[in-house]
């Protein structure tokens, strides 16, 4: 599902070329993908798009949750009341944990939680952070559910599956340019640059400190999960196929 390009050796780069060089056709998710192709030595006029998706077409919600919805789910769940920042993903460097974190303690009038496994303590994390652990599928659509904004602050996700399984609950999500399912998927206002906590910081208060816009950004979210679903993707590949 693509790459970025970067610093490597000589006999790296020859490697990839000599493995994406010369094929007949290629099959990409976004545009920066398109970009790393062609870098390797890909032909742009045989490049085809497809949405890469884990999510399937009944699992997207009908509307984003309302205040009713997220009071009950918080309350089954022991999530605090109030505006709520949700992660989830691996507590590792690349994603990005440590810049939420960071973002937290200058925002104490916002609650945080996040989900995934790795070693919390790590963090030093202040009271509006709840750590909740790894969660399985059903149970993390509970919290996409229940919270009110999304945020990956990734340094690097090639894709970024996440992003499409929160916008099927009708999440907004925040992340940054080093995420190409939120660069390819998402209105710009929502992503911010990668490793740049005073940014992330600004884009969670002003997105939280407007209701109505995160009701519109939600209505929003779920008209992006509708085009990227499982039964999207396999259409897009058995007509790439029905071509040949």
């Amino acid at each position: 599902d693509g790459g970025f390009i970067r610093e490597e050796s000589a006999l790296k780069r020859q490697l990839k070329k000599y493995l994406i060089t010369g094929a007949e056709h290629y099959l990409s998710t976004d545009a920066r993908t398109d970009g790393y192709l062609a870098f390797y030595g890909a032909d742009r006029a045989k490049i085809r798009r497809y949405p890469l998706a884990s999510v399937f077409a009944a699992e997207v919600a009908d509307a984003p949750a309302d205040a009713g919805e997220k009071a009950a789910l918080r309350k089954t769940l022991g999530l605090p009341d109030g505006p709520l920042v949700l992660f989830a993903g691996q507590l590792i460097r690349r994603k990005g944990v440590d810049i939420l974190v960071e973002a937290a303690k200058q925002l104490p009038d916002l609650r945080f939680c996040i989900v995934g496994n790795g070693d919390a303590s790590v963090y030093r994390a202040p009271d509006n952070v709840l750590f909740a652990g790894q969660k399985n599928k059903a149970e993390l659509a509970q919290y996409y559910r229940a919270a009110d904004l999304f945020a990956l602050p990734t340094r690097e996700d090639i894709w970024g599956l996440v992003v499409g399984e929160a916008v099927a609950k009708g999440l907004p999500v925040v992340t940054t340019d080093r995420c190409n399912a939120g660069v390819e998927l998402l209105d710009q206002n929502f992503i911010v640059p990668a490793e740049n906590t005073p940014a992330l910081t600004a884009k969670l208060a002003e997105l939280l400190a407007d209701p109505a816009a995160l009701e519109t950004a939600g209505e929003a979210a779920l008209s992006i999960a509708r085009r990227c679903t499982i039964e999207a993707m396999v259409k897009a590949h058995l007509e790439f196929l029905a071509d040949l």
